[in-house]
């Protein structure tokens, strides 16, 4: 099945993220939904979710012209071997500002035994035209064919919770969503390793004013934009290019400070209700978060009642729409109201025709609500707004452009400055074989990323003076900023030396 080890690996995060939250925090978030979630069901709410929308918008537009204007101044268990040879790796000691992070290592731990194990360090990261000093991980061990002929993650999701403590001498250790996506420690590196702690997400350094150095361009706003297209995909780094989406962009707030989730009101195929809540569910308690994550291919939704609040499954409703999941007897669209706004799926985008299977899937036991992924990137325009965070992060959403040509990977700019990104499909690996032209550009930055087969995204960074350039996963469903690196005398060995330099 496509991505359901993510899957899994997101409810677990999920999960645990909330029963590590503070309460006032839990408190808050539950808050801020069951108010978009009452609002929603009235016509006079929706007006008022609507002017809030316009609200956040109009302030983004002001934001964007000042900061165009200033521009303008200036493993084991794996039937596939991972092949260390395949990848680039970081050199430290060719970097004249490169420096150790003392006493910090990067473990990250997976369910399929995935590892990726090093040490912490702080260089010169540049993405697009922006450079900043980061910290990262260098990543000095690997076992996991996932990461085959690539260098790296670079995630763009929200700062991890701090892990718990590090264990006592002979214990064990991880735990949260930095022991489920990444920060299982314990008896993986030894009991005297630092407790697991991951660096701030490479979004954030970029817009931080507090390393700023004579040469380092930093971004203005903190906010990204996500689009996808069949074979590449683009990052807008600032904001959105309004050219790249048709009609108005639609913003709500997000209701988690740990992941994009949004409120999800319904969800149908066609005419057929696939979100039925219980008479007895409260007004504003009807509603199931809804994540917006890149890194996810498919529309993946409950296959239970979600503890009593719904009267059927909803994957199993649509199955029973469709009878044959991979030959569908009807091609109707989804449509999901986020908010009070519905947006359409339609049969193209979620029926995978070059290998005739559907990309819909059900979510993992316990996992309370939807993902959106890729289906949805390639139909709609993301904005991940999180100028406010952690107090308030704003998630925009623009129906795709049509005309809009999305980048290539060397591609110029000249409106806005952009990333290109590859769109790589992975094969589930543990088994498989061998107009909004009125107002001014919004982002300031384009970034090409490349998107082969409709699943992973890779977009280019370099790191170090002078620069190292590698290719990572990107991703908005991850905190992580890892690069694989050599060994070095003066930084802590945690596990083995998979890319050479010194073993101490």
């Amino acid at each position: 099945e496509i991505t359901m080890l993510r899957t899994a690996l997101l409810a677990a995060a999920v999960a645990a993220s909330v029963a590590h939250m503070d309460g006032d925090v839990v408190s808050l978030d539950r808050a801020i939904a069951e108010r978009i979630a009452s609002r929603a069901q009235t016509s006079e709410g929706r007006q008022q979710l609507l002017l809030q929308s316009q609200i956040y918008h109009t302030e983004l537009v002001e934001n964007a012209a000042q900061a165009k204007a200033e521009q303008e101044e200036q493993g084991e268990g794996f039937k596939i071997k991972f092949v260390p040879a395949n990848s680039s790796v970081f050199v430290p000691h060719q970097s004249s500002t490169f420096k150790v992070i003392p006493n910090q290592a990067f473990v990250l731990g997976y369910a399929d035994n995935t590892h990726l194990q090093g040490f912490q360090g702080r260089d010169v990261v540049q993405l697009g035209e922006y450079s900043m000093l980061a910290p990262f991980g260098a990543v000095t061990d690997c076992n996991s064919p996932d990461f085959n002929g690539i260098d790296g993650i670079v995630g763009f999701g929200m700062p991890a919770p701090a892990g718990p403590p590090a264990p006592p001498a002979g214990g064990g250790g991880g735990g949260g969503m930095g022991g489920m996506m990444g920060g299982m420690m314990g008896n993986a590196i030894g009991a005297k390793a630092p407790p697991p702690s991951l660096p701030l997400p490479l979004l954030f350094s970029l817009t931080s004013s507090k390393d700023l150095g004579p040469g380092d361009k930093m971004l203005k706003r903190r906010a990204f934009s996500f689009v996808s297209g069949e074979t590449k995909g683009e990052i807008h780094l600032g904001g959105y290019d309004p050219a790249a989406i048709e009609g108005d962009m639609f913003m709500t707030p997000c209701i988690s400070t740990h992941d994009y989730s949004v409120v999800a009101m319904s969800l149908k195929y066609g005419s057929t209700d696939l979100i039925k809540f219980k008479p007895s569910v409260a007004k504003g308690a009807q509603y199931v978060p809804a994540i917006m994550d890149s890194g996810t291919s498919c529309l993946v939704m409950p296959d239970s009642d979600l503890g009593g609040k719904l009267t059927v499954s909803p994957f199993s409703t649509w199955k029973s729409a469709v009878g044959n999941v991979d030959a569908p007897e009807t091609q109707e669209s989804f449509f999901l109201n986020i908010a009070g706004r519905e947006f359409e799926i339609p049969y193209h985008i979620w029926y995978l025709s070059d290998t005739n299977q559907s990309c819909v899937q059900k979510a993992p036991p316990g996992f309370p609500g939807l993902l959106v992924g890729d289906v949805f990137f390639r139909r709609y325009l993301v904005l991940f707004d999180l100028e406010r965070y952690p107090e308030e992060v704003v998630i925009g959403i623009g129906l795709h452009n049509p005309s809009y040509s999305l980048l290539g990977y060397y591609g110029d700019s000249k409106v806005i400055p952009k990333i290109s990104a590859d769109k790589v499909q992975t094969l589930n690996i543990t088994n498989a074989p061998p107009g909004y032209t009125k107002h001014p550009a919004i982002a300031t930055d384009r970034i090409p990323l490349y998107n082969q087969f409709q699943t992973q995204y890779f977009i280019n960074v370099s790191v170090g003076t002078p620069r190292q350039n590698f290719t990572v996963i990107f991703d908005t469903g991850s905190s992580v900023f890892g690069i694989f690196s050599q060994c070095i005398a003066d930084a802590p060995n945690y596990g083995s030396c998979s890319f050479g330099g010194y073993k101490g």
